[in-house]
């Protein structure tokens, strides 16, 4: 392994998921790793795990005396902090005129501070994880390859997962939890806005999960449904080789079945933020769910009568599926008291219960599922349907990363070393969704770890 980073010291600044395998890499290739977070202990858990090279320092990002005397002795810093407090660490890296990276997309606070940043002639890489991140490298590179070869792009469609290894999936939701299970019912709720066919979409919440649909996917030992995420639309100017697609969608996959429970859960009211009085002691679930429901008593008859007021089915089937998770989860126990939260509300108190209930066992796999689809309209007029696949599963040995840490933190970390080797000479809030800054990083990752998407094509 080279180490040609000898004389470079890069701060990582958060102890997720994602910091140990940056810290690994950055490491074998002779930087000096400085792991900062506000909890020393778990700066120095990450410290001892990399290794020699690695050490640990008490770090709040909100802390400006902290964080500038951490930047004093760093050639570069990775935020790998919760997203809204990126600022707080690209501000002061601007003023100390150090680089920064993030694995995160790029949000209208750190977008404000782009013109700040080409100033001071300071690089901000982001979106150089998974999704974002190993996404967008392929996606422009497929793209690139339509137009180079004279066709058009018509329709793309990217979803991705990260999900239990089918061997791991015997669980109500289909999903297990690495961390707190906020993040994603949040989602739930938030506005998805996507291109079907020329016309503009907004769906969210029930509608949201409505609209959910069986994945197609040339692998086809997996049984997946789709749905929209976030704000596609920018999509169609941002890669180029999009302005005359009609269908843009990014989204995520989960296992068949999740989106029709959690659409249940958002019917009959689990995901209300209002704070309720009865949740803030040990009751049985059956009585809480009941109280949420309205229902007339805690016997399951009668949760599953108020229930089935407040839903639709779209089938008999679709009921007993439902039915059947929301007991697996305890959701109709007089056995089992739920947890009382600092804010006792359905949806922190759900939360609390998926936590345990979707957690992942020691030696369980997770799997990351990634596929682009395109279709295409040759320069001959022919048609066909492009499709470019990553499959990958976690180590569930002592020591190993889950599928996830390793597909954000490679990527991560390959960012880290180009800026790091003057790879990148452009300034300012940057995303690799441009061929000229994706291609060299997508080329170390096939190369030397082994990251590729699988490219398959069929005609029409």
């Amino acid at each position: 392994m080279a180490s040609d980073l000898k004389s470079k010291t890069v701060l990582i600044a958060g102890a997720g998921y994602v910091s140990r395998p940056v810290g690994d890499i950055l490491v074998r290739h002779g930087a000096k790793v400085i792991f900062g977070c506000r909890h020393i202990e778990s700066a120095q858990r990450l410290a001892k795990q990399v290794g020699t090279g690695a050490s640990a320092i008490t770090l709040d990002v909100k802390n400006k005396d902290q964080l500038d005397e951490a930047l004093k002795h760093s050639d570069l810093v990775v935020s790998l902090v919760p997203p809204p407090h990126h600022p707080y660490i690209i501000e002061a890296a601007i003023a100390h005129k150090k680089p920064v990276l993030t694995t995160s997309y790029i949000s209208p606070e750190m977008k404000a501070l782009d013109a700040k940043a080409k100033e001071a002639g300071v690089l901000v890489l982001n979106e150089i994880g998974l999704d974002p991140g190993i996404d967008h490298l392929w996606a422009v590179k497929c793209l690139q390859d339509i137009v180079n070869a004279g066709g058009t792009c018509t329709s793309f469609a990217s979803y991705c997962g990260g999900l239990p290894s089918p061997e791991a999936s015997s669980c109500p939701l289909g999903y297990k939890f690495s961390w707190s299970p906020t993040g994603v019912l949040r989602a739930l709720s938030r506005v998805a806005k996507y291109y079907d066919n020329g016309q503009e979409l907004h769906l969210a919440g029930v509608d949201l999960m409505s609209s959910a649909k069986r994945f197609e996917t040339p692998y086809r030992g997996y049984a997946f449904e789709c749905y929209a995420n976030g704000d596609s639309t920018p999509y169609r100017e941002r890669y180029p080789g999009l302005q005359e697609a009609t269908t843009i969608v990014r989204g995520s996959l989960r296992y068949e079945g999740f989106a029709d429970l959690c659409r249940c859960l958002i019917e009959i009211g689990f995901l209300g933020t209002e704070e309720k009085d009865f949740l803030r002691t040990s009751i049985p679930w059956a009585e809480a769910t009941a109280k949420i429901l309205g229902a007339t008593s805690s016997a399951e008859p009668d949760l599953v009568w108020a229930l089935s007021s407040k839903t639709n089915f779209s089938s008999t089937e679709e009921k007993a599926r439902v039915l059947r998770d929301m007991r697996e989860l305890g959701l109709f126990s007089s056995q089992t008291p739920i947890t009382p939260q600092n804010e006792p509300s359905p949806f922190y108190t759900l939360c609390a219960l998926l936590e345990q209930k979707c957690a992942y066992a020691k030696g369980e796999r997770d799997l990351v599922f990634l596929q682009h689809t395109f279709h295409v309209t040759k320069k001959d007029g022919s048609k066909s349907v492009l499709s470019a696949v990553l499959v990958d599963t976690g180590d569930p040995q002592e020591g190993g990363y889950s599928s996830m840490s390793r597909l954000v933190g490679t990527p991560a970390a390959v960012g880290c070393m180009a800026i790091l080797r003057g790879e990148i000479a452009e300034t300012g809030m940057l995303a690799p969704v441009e061929e000229r800054i994706a291609a060299p990083l997508r080329k170390v990752l096939e190369e030397d770890y082994g990251i590729t998407l699988v490219e398959s094509e069929m005609a029409l």
